[in-house]
């Protein structure tokens, strides 16, 4: 199952292609219903909006800020935030028009869109990957270090097939390296014991957890030693991107200004997630998100002056071809998995 930027977790490939051959069947009845737009208008005359995501915390705070706002509102939008499975069974839920709008990782959105789905990405949440090697071992300071350590890894997450491409990339062969199998519930108890020198996953949560502890913390950074990819953001049905543009619109432009006044006031879009989320840490989670704000773009995008939400057709194009390396997508233009048009400048 997918993950967020706090660990959570994501469909294997096998649960994929099976919510994949299921969205299949229902997709042709789901065209029916008004180009698979679950939009519709209450007495209000506001237009109902269905948001999913895996869990609604301090990684979404800043669509969090812009519904406590009232924002979508104002735009006319009766937005509903609800939960689902992870960015399989998200993305399945868009494409049968079930919800209008989720998010999702790209990873999974690729896959998706090439084998069938009608789903476009529309904004990227998270342009820069937070996919890294966290270690608790002082002298893992560059890739070759890992060389001769152990290093756990979930294998049916993605970070599980994109080690072996992260290793040759800085010319280490896979085999140099002790990778051993884990799980959510033990790769901190791996990385605090020294039963691995190094974990596989993304640099959210447990670098926090083991500084906590007094243990040394590290994380080498994948989009910064040769495997970079864009990471999460915004999906909705094509159909709905057809016959539903000025709802798009609106709903893209209440997403940038949920980004642009979470960037001037970090702490106000933090101090929205706990009426979403009442278990989360919010304190975790609060250092977390203050951390990634810097993934929101990549250095390309910030060069190009694009808005918030767009990245350059170049990190793109780099995405795709990292994920035709493990046999996604193969041939088909990155073009074809995104639109952005509706994202006003």
């Amino acid at each position: 199952m997918e993950v967020d930027l706090t660990g959570k977790r994501r469909f294997s490939r096998k649960n994929i292609r099976m919510m994949l051959l299921l969205a299949a069947l229902v997709l042709l009845t789901a065209l029916l219903a008004l180009g698979c737009s679950v939009i519709n208008k209450p007495k209000s005359g506001t237009q109902k909006v269905v948001v999913g995501a895996f869990q609604w915390s301090a990684d979404q705070a800043m669509i969090l800020l812009a519904a406590e706002k009232g924002w979508f509102k104002d735009e006319g939008l009766d937005v509903e935030f609800v939960m689902s499975g992870g960015s399989a069974q998200e993305l399945i839920l868009l494409a049968n028009g079930t919800h209008t709008f989720g998010e999702g990782g790209l990873d999974t959105g690729i896959k998706a869109a090439a084998e069938g789905l009608p789903v476009k990405n529309v904004f990227v949440l998270y342009q820069q990957s937070p996919r890294a090697i966290i270690y608790s071992d002082k002298t893992l300071k560059e890739p070759k270090d890992v060389i001769g350590k152990t290093i756990a890894v979930i294998p049916t997450e993605s970070e599980g097939p994109m080690l072996p491409l992260w290793l040759k990339a800085n010319g280490i062969d896979p085999g140099q390296v002790n990778i051993v199998n884990t799980n959510w519930d033990s790769q901190a108890p791996m990385l605090m014991s020294g039963q691995a020198d190094g974990v596989a996953t993304w640099c959210a949560s447990l670098p926090f957890m083991l500084k906590d502890q007094g243990k040394p913390d590290g994380c080498l950074m994948w989009k910064d030693t040769g495997l970079p990819t864009l990471h999460n953001g915004i999906f909705t049905n094509s159909f709905t991107l057809k016959n539903q543009p000025e709802m798009v619109r609106k709903f893209l432009r209440v997403l940038r200004k949920g980004f642009d006044a979470t960037r001037d006031n970090p702490e106000a879009a933090v101090a929205a997630v706990p009426k979403y989320c009442p278990d989360c840490d919010i304190e975790l989670e609060k250092r977390v998100f203050y951390k990634n704000i810097e993934l929101w773009q990549t250095p390309r995008a910030k060069a190009a002056n694009l808005p918030l939400g767009v990245p350059h057709p170049d990190d793109w194009e780099d995405t795709v071809k990292i994920f035709n390396e493990l046999g996604i997508g193969e041939g088909i233009p990155a073009t074809s998995y995104y639109d952005y048009s509706l994202i006003e400048k």
